[in-house]
């Protein structure tokens, strides 16, 4: 039992104990997981236009 409280809850442990709390967490959570959303989408956008500004 000792090593399983060593493991790191999973994302839904993590997604249900945020929505369990009042709504100012949801919203941050909300926040933070759109703003990493959308700079990985930027930050593949980027890497992509680079490749192809290399292949021209």
């Amino acid at each position: 039992m000792k090593h399983l409280k060593e493991l790191p809850p999973s994302s839904g442990d993590i997604v249900i104990v945020a929505f369990r709390q009042p709504i100012l967490p949801k919203v941050v959570v909300a926040l933070v997981l759109y703003s990493t959303i959308t700079k990985s989408a930027r930050n593949a956008q980027l890497s992509a236009t680079r490749s192809t500004q290399i292949l021209q």
